[in-house]
């Protein structure tokens, strides 16, 4: 069941990275401005989630025990 799930993800997955380079290439963006404009996105959401950024840093990196006091 596990297996047949995990297909169905992975065709999904697969099926939106193609609507997504195929959406990107409408565009006509230079190849070599396209990983500038990947890095920028990157840095954008980085600066609009940046709580969550730090927190899962914090937690999951530098203080693992934080888990524990929190219950989760």
């Amino acid at each position: 069941m596990l297996g047949i799930l995990a297909g169905f993800v992975s065709i999904t997955f697969i099926k939106s990275i193609s609507y997504v380079e195929d959406t990107l290439n409408r565009f006509k963006i230079p190849g070599y401005l396209q990983p500038a404009m990947g890095g920028l996105l990157v840095k954008v959401l980085g600066i609009l989630k940046k709580s969550n950024l730090i927190l899962a840093y914090n937690e999951k990196i530098l203080k693992p025990h934080i888990l524990q006091d929190r219950g989760k």
